[in-house]
């Protein structure tokens, strides 16, 4: 659980940041699709990388007849990668838990049977190292290329709003394709299905595909044209109907027009609300639990950021709206990658623990 609050602390911040930055999610938002992303994809598809890290690393034969020290290594294993991803968080550094649980194991394997009971191959630790210099350079090479072509036919086209509900089905699509392809293949439920039914696994695969394309292409993409550019005010759930929805007027805003001395009053009355401290038990435990996600993290007064807004290249305001929640989108199911990745480290040992626990007769 320890590691877990690490992670929690960290790494989440990975997936859901820039959907935060942009404020096309509030800090709040973000935690409670976190909440759900995080834990589908450990539980899903977690099975995986912590079979990698729990034996090929270091070699459970090891501890053949000596249980007892297998518990203790993966105490000691998850108390200081958590300590260490606790104590980089509070300092702000963003650090990587899965090079502490590596690390930590490695340390443990050493100091119990010395360097060569640690797998340096490609089998165990290179190939895991190896991953760690292939995914940054993986990562920025296809972001680079989606942002391009993005820039190019989308974005600094005159009709970029137009092009960019056109080319919504296919992001949409091709992020369904690819998670549901690695869902196939990698959740521990699918494994005979993907062996011995390929061609239907492809078919759904493609099917499911199509099917949210279509979706994409006859509900949202003129959910996005009716809100953003007509201003017509519906709600997120008319998405589902707006096609038969008939048109609506457009979304009136109210403008007062104050004096000097009534503006006045109304930021007075603001700041004494913010300042005012909860009273009450349930207020002070409700500020309390609510404290961290209250926070504005979003600071664009920054003089650093303010010069980096100022070189940015500007586009058409309702595309870069529109792609907002696009981005919602893609970071949910980055979160759910990071689930089934990262949230497994945390587990792995817990997981071991009880498994070693529940095969020991106690007399």
């Amino acid at each position: 659980m320890l590691d877990a609050y690490g992670i929690g602390t960290n790494d989440v911040a990975n997936s859901l940041s820039t959907s935060v930055a942009s404020k096309s999610l509030t800090l709040a938002q973000a935690c409670c699709i976190a909440v759900f992303t995080e834990f589908f994809g450990a539980l899903l598809l977690g099975s995986q990388t912590s079979e990698t890290i729990r034996g090929k690393i270091i070699s459970l034969e090891n501890f053949a007849g000596q249980p007892e020290l297998l518990m203790l290594a993966m105490v000691c294993a998850v108390v200081g990668s958590s300590l260490w991803v606790i104590f980089g968080t509070r300092n702000g550094w963003p650090v990587s838990t899965t090079h502490s649980i590596v690390s930590a194991i490695i340390g443990v394997g050493i100091s119990a049977f010395g360097v060569d009971s640690v797998d340096w191959s490609y089998n165990g630790v290179a190939k895991i190292v190896t991953s760690w210099f292939i995914s940054p350079v993986a990562a920025g090479i296809i972001a680079s290329i989606i942002y391009m072509v993005t820039k190019i036919f989308v974005l600094a086209r005159s009709d970029s709003f137009e092009r960019g509900l056109r080319a919504i089905p296919f992001y949409f699509g091709l992020t369904i394709f690819i998670c549901l392809v690695y869902l196939f293949y990698k959740a521990p439920g699918f494994k005979e299905l993907t062996e011995n039914n390929i061609g239907l696994v492809w078919g759904l695969t493609c099917g499911i595909t199509v099917l949210v394309m279509a979706f994409c292409w006859f509900f949202i993409a003129p959910w996005f044209r009716r809100t953003i550019r007509d201003h017509e005010n519906l709600r997120w759930y008319h998405v589902f109907v707006t096609p038969m929805i008939s048109p609506r007027p457009p979304k009136t805003e109210m403008t007062l027009e104050l004096n000097d001395d009534t503006s006045k009053k109304i930021n007075d009355h603001e700041l004494n609300e913010q300042e005012q401290p909860p009273t009450g038990f349930f207020g002070k435990f409700k500020r309390l639990v609510l404290n961290g996600v209250r926070q504005d993290v979003v600071n664009c007064k920054e003089e650093r950021l303010q010069k980096i807004h100022e070189a940015a290249d500007r586009y058409d305001d309702d595309t870069e709206y529109m792609y907002s929640f696009i981005q919602i989108i893609t970071a949910s199911m980055a979160s759910f990658a990071h689930g089934s990745n990262d949230v497994a480290n945390a587990c792995l040992c817990g997981s071991l623990q009880w498994e070693v626990s529940s095969l020991i007769s106690v007399f």
